[in-house]
């Protein structure tokens, strides 16, 4: 048995760096386009959740990374909801 084998097939699984970009893009998307941010506040009120803004990562200032994930949280539902339904 080749345990190391193993340990690759879970690491091609699932990547830190491909699910933040994916979170990232996803930000991006909904503050760029004005029909996605319509979209992102109609599902917080579908949620009754508060129609918070996505905040971006600024890589020069070091905890913003912490609070553009913290408020992605926060917003989970509404993210769920406005993936699921968009297209």
């Amino acid at each position: 048995m080749d345990v190391s084998n193993d340990d690759d097939n879970n690491n091609t699984l699932f990547d830190t760096g491909d699910s933040l970009g994916k979170a990232l893009a996803l930000i991006e998307q909904i503050r760029k386009s004005p029909q996605a941010r319509a979209f992102f506040c109609k599902a917080c009120k579908e949620e009754n959740i508060p129609e918070l803004e996505l905040l971006q990562w600024i890589r020069t200032r070091w905890a913003s990374l912490y609070k553009c994930l913290d408020r992605m949280l926060l917003l989970r539902q509404a993210i769920n909801r406005f993936t699921n339904l968009a297209e």
